[in-house]
């Protein structure tokens, strides 16, 4: 019997722990968060934070980019995450 993998749903956990957030507009490939957002506020912070993130088995973690965080944040009710409630930088997207 052959089995066909099936494709994860927005919000799925992945083995390695990460959450399938989508498929990129820029690169049209899968895009996949950790389960937690880092508590940074600026750009240039979550950019050096990723930079030298190893988490779930991965050293290539990156910012999003403008279209790929507006997928994010379009599925962020069963992705996770960003907070939308409070002050900035807490509550921006």
């Amino acid at each position: 019997m052959t089995t066909t993998p099936t494709t994860p749903k927005i919000g799925d956990t992945m083995p390695d722990g990460t959450i399938y957030a989508g498929i990129s507009p820029d690169t049209n490939k899968p895009m996949y968060a950790t389960p937690a957002d880092a508590p940074l506020s600026t750009f240039n912070k979550a950019k050096e934070y990723a930079a030298k993130l190893v988490a779930h088995g991965h050293q290539d973690w990156r910012v999003p980019t403008k279209n790929e965080l507006n997928v994010l944040f379009h599925n962020h009710a069963v992705i996770g995450g960003f907070s939308v409630t409070g002050s900035y930088p807490a509550g921006w997207y």
